[in-house]
């Protein structure tokens, strides 16, 4: 288990668009300790083509990507979508409650501006994919 505790167990898959090497290092730590299966994405094509291939759980999207942005992905992701079905959380540098309310209008379930707090990412994560404490 977790060292914090924490688990929702590897039949949980989390798709992680991101397409800076080093943040995405930072979230594989900080989710490793989910005990979920991670798919990296690099791109947002590739992180289309990775929801299509391995039905996720969860998706954490990176606003901010070489070819697609997470605004177009994100709608990609609920016009197929229901949120109780795919829920996405959004990781972004660009932060403030403008861009925290446009991703709450268009559908995503949490929102985190980079630089992030790990627990708050894994606390987030847990909760969108009903992880529970283990004691």
């Amino acid at each position: 288990a977790p060292a914090d505790g924490y688990t929702v167990g590897a039949s949980k898959t989390i798709v992680l668009i991101e397409d800076h090497a080093a943040t995405r290092r930072l979230l594989t730590l900080v989710l490793d300790r989910v005990d979920a299966h991670l798919v990296y994405a690099a791109t947002g094509l590739a992180g289309l083509e990775a929801i299509e291939a391995h039905e996720p759980d969860l998706v954490v999207l990176d606003l901010m990507l070489p070819d697609l942005n997470g605004w177009e992905i994100l709608s990609w992701i609920r016009h197929r979508h229901e949120p109780a079905q795919l829920p996405v959380l959004i990781v972004t540098a660009y932060g403030g409650e403008e861009n925290e309310s446009r991703a709450e209008l268009a559908g995503a379930d949490g929102y985190l501006a980079k630089p992030f707090d790990p627990q708050e990412l894994r606390q987030a994560v847990l909760r969108l994919l009903g992880g529970c404490p283990t004691y």
